[in-house]
């Protein structure tokens, strides 16, 4: 792999669809009175990123962070354009806040996997650490909110119908469930018990405050201060869980377990 993967279809239909939800927000902006424009900011990034001004596109993109629009293609593209500015943290840190919206765009896979450090992959991480990493992966929290909800909806109405078709045969006889009434409604709260467990697993991760080491080197000592000794040292790109903070100190732990502090200057929370 040479480099920074090429934009698929399915990323440029994504982009499009961004693009028409970035002019649905300006027209609401428009209707207030703010002058403001996302999807001419959106477009004048583009513009710059393709010329090469990759400074000029992250001044254009971070002004859409600014004024508190997000998206997984917009974290996308401002991890790029870091990329391209040669800073691997602040690309690593924005390409995972895109995988939190978008975690199967392929792109963005190929770019995490090409700038993660080496020495990230040699841990010895507890099988239980990468299990729940995998689990929470498989789909964003809000896509498997939508999904839980709508089988939970869908399996209260065809256990509605069921117990209603029993009540009104009941005055011309009995009435059994077939076979395949059965199995539906237990292939049914299978699928919903899965959805909920991968549901609250992607929430606890969620939950867990991680960081992104954006210095060359981050040091991470046995106490909070500069004269402790040196634990062990993270290079730039690693993400370290945050356990505890104190002042300008972050009690923080790396996939293998082992913990120390670091100066918060040396890393950006997800």
């Amino acid at each position: 792999m040479s480099g920074i993967a090429k934009p698929s279809l399915f990323n440029l239909i994504t982009t499009w669809l961004i693009i028409a939800l970035l002019f649905v927000l300006s027209s609401l902006s428009s209707a207030t009175g703010e002058n403001f424009d996302p999807t001419k900011i959106f477009y004048q990034g583009n513009e710059f990123y393709q010329q090469g001004d990759f400074e000029a596109a992250l001044a254009e993109y971070q002004k859409l962070l600014s004024a508190n629009y997000a998206s997984g293609h917009l974290y996308f593209n401002i991890g790029n354009c870091f990329f391209k500015l040669g800073q691997k943290g602040q690309a690593i840190l924005y390409y995972e806040k895109a995988k939190l919206l978008m975690p199967h765009d392929p792109d963005l896979k190929m770019n995490l996997s090409y700038l993660r450090p080496v020495s990230d992959e040699k841990l010895k991480v507890p099988w239980t650490y990468r299990l729940i990493e995998q689990l929470s992966g498989l789909a964003s929290l809000e896509s498997l909110t939508i999904i839980s909800s709508l089988l939970f909806i869908l399996l209260m109405v065809f256990f509605i119908l069921l117990k209603s078709r029993s009540l009104l045969s009941q005055d011309i006889s009995p009435a059994k469930p077939t076979q395949s009434l059965v199995t539906t409604l237990i292939v049914g709260s299978c699928l919903l018990l899965i959805s909920l467990s991968l549901t609250i697993i992607t929430w606890g991760a969620r939950q867990t405050k991680q960081a992104i080491i954006i210095k060359p080197r981050g040091l991470v000592r046995f106490e909070p201060s500069t004269q402790a000794t040196v634990y062990f040292s993270s290079p730039e790109g690693s993400k370290l869980q945050i356990t505890s903070k104190k002042d300008r100190w972050w009690l923080v732990k790396r996939p293998d377990g082992k913990s120390g502090w670091i100066d918060k200057t040396n890393l950006s929370e997800i």
